[in-house]
């Protein structure tokens, strides 16, 4: 039942939208019925986090207040379907495209949902704090910030997407809430780098942003041609004075198929978009697309995943398309209907080929994907008593510790501020019977924050893997199990 909840939870706010019936409406209904279920889950995660009674019950409990009047409400608007109008249209050439779309459409969503429910996902970010910062929430109760190497795992306050896109609306001079949000929230000194504070720092940034969005549809041939993408990106980007030699290659924002945000052809047929306006609304549509563009690109220093905060703009292309006058009638129709499909061609494709790899060498003994074994997990859970699995990492793929069933909780050791590892596994004994080093084949890791402190704590060096161990020797640990990536060790 609760699964048919959060299913249906999104279906009902969008048939909670009242219906028109005009050119254009459908997709008008659908993006504010978007808009309304992600101001609902904001509105119901937030209290519940902040006076710590952030449970999986109390959430059903309050999305079921919200989806009963929600249920009303599209009850009331009714669903006005005509099954014989229906079958006529699908023999349409427009309504077996459709069906052809819906189709695919649906076949992506099977796979990726599929392969998430049976497998677990295999999402970076999701993997390395967007699962773990959900366990460490459901486990407190609240949004109280815990012990974690990993800032983004705490990141930044919840909400602050929606903080951020308001700031730049409503205080686009000054970018105070900015600053606020990326430095004494969470980040410290490094977390305050991110803000933009010079006219020369917001200008490359909006430069930078427009290169990365030219630049993401080259990202779909970057398995076969990584070289020659690089290549140009390389040229672009160092043309808008990126220097990209000066950032980590993990930062460096190469296009790929796998982190795009705005499509195979929305951002280069734009333009096509504008001409296909009434020459009334041209400029003023230019005008806010600019206006909004500019503005939420410049607002931190430019990195790929700052493209997020576009997804306003990315809303307004939905509106604009379908309700664009010079596209509905005639051939010109079949225009929205190639980008739609060169689009879900485009996800169908990354899908399946992201299926393949993250389920053959990657999840296999020794790929990145392989953590612990399913038979190592249940060993742990069964004798863990409750306590949590305790772990030394910096900044690792940590959900794949406790596999999709999430059968025990996580606990970080960081690195103590005297440096006296013998104590902290001496204590670390006493809390739990089970310790695992996520090293990935490294000698050497960092076991805490480094620039991303909080302001007034302490940072963390790099320490030899053969150091912890040897602290764990002497503190009555044994080595369990030895991998390429984690060393997982026992208290008998």
């Amino acid at each position: 039942m609760t699964l048919l909840l959060y299913i249906s939870f999104p279906l009902l706010c969008i048939l909670a939208i009242p219906p028109a019936f005009r050119p254009g409406s459908l997709a008008e209904r659908m993006v504010l019925g978007i808009a309304l279920y992600e101001v609902l889950l904001l509105i119901i995660g937030l209290p519940l986090g902040l006076t710590h009674h952030l449970t999986s019950q109390y959430y059903v409990i309050f999305t079921w207040c919200a989806a009963i009047p929600l249920a009303a409400q599209s009850w009331k608007n009714g669903i006005r379907l005509d099954p014989a109008h229906a079958l006529r249209w699908l023999r349409t050439r427009r309504g077996t495209a459709v069906l052809l779309l819906a189709t695919f459409m649906a076949a992506a969503f099977a796979l990726q949902l599929g392969f998430d429910a049976f497998y677990g996902t295999r999402h970076y970010d999701g993997l390395s704090y967007h699962i773990p910062r959900v366990m460490f929430w459901l486990d407190h109760q609240s949004f109280a910030a815990w012990t974690t190497p990993a800032w983004a795992q705490v990141g930044l306050p919840v909400g602050a997407d929606v903080i951020l896109v308001l700031a730049i609306a409503i205080c686009i001079s000054s970018y105070w809430p900015v600053y606020v949000a990326f430095s004494d929230f969470q980040g410290g000194d490094f977390g305050r780098a991110h803000k933009v504070g010079t006219v020369t720092e917001f200008t490359h940034a909006v430069a930078m942003s427009t290169g990365h969005w030219l630049l993401e549809p080259l990202g779909y041939i970057t398995p076969f041609k990584e070289d020659w993408v690089k290549g140009v990106s390389k040229t672009v980007y160092n043309f808008l004075g990126a220097h990209l030699e000066k950032l980590p290659e993990s930062w460096k924002p190469w296009p790929a198929q796998d982190v795009g945000r705005t499509g195979l052809t929305s951002v280069l047929l734009l333009p096509a978009l504008l001409i296909g306006l009434s020459p009334r609304a041209r400029k003023p549509a230019i005008a806010i697309f600019l206006l909004g563009f500019i503005s939420l690109s410049g607002m931190v220093h430019f990195q790929a995943w700052g493209t997020r905060y576009h997804i306003v703009l990315l809303a307004g292309f939905a509106l604009l398309w379908g309700s664009t006058r010079f596209f509905q009638r005639g051939k010109r129709r079949w225009v929205l209907t190639g980008i739609v499909t060169l689009n879900v061609c485009a996800l169908l494709g990354v899908i399946a080929i992201r299926f393949f790899v993250d389920t053959t060498s990657k999840s296999k003994p020794g790929g990145s994907y392989y953590y612990l074994s399913e038979e190592d997990r249940h060993t742990i859970a069964g004798t863990l008593s409750g306590h949590p699995l305790q772990v030394v990492t910096n900044d690792t793929l940590d959900a794949l510790l406790v596999g999709p069933g999430i059968d025990y909780s996580l606990s970080y050791i960081i690195c103590p501020a005297d440096g006296d590892w013998n104590r902290e596994m001496r204590n670390a004994a006493l809390k739990s019977n089970w310790l695992a080093i996520v090293h990935e084949g490294k000698t050497q890791i960092l076991t805490g924050p480094t620039g991303w402190h909080r302001p007034g704590e302490h940072t963390c060096p790099e320490i030899s893997t053969l150091t912890l161990e040897n602290a764990l020797s002497r503190s009555g640990w044994q080595l369990y199990r030895r991998t390429p990536i984690v060393d997982l060790w026992r208290v008998l």
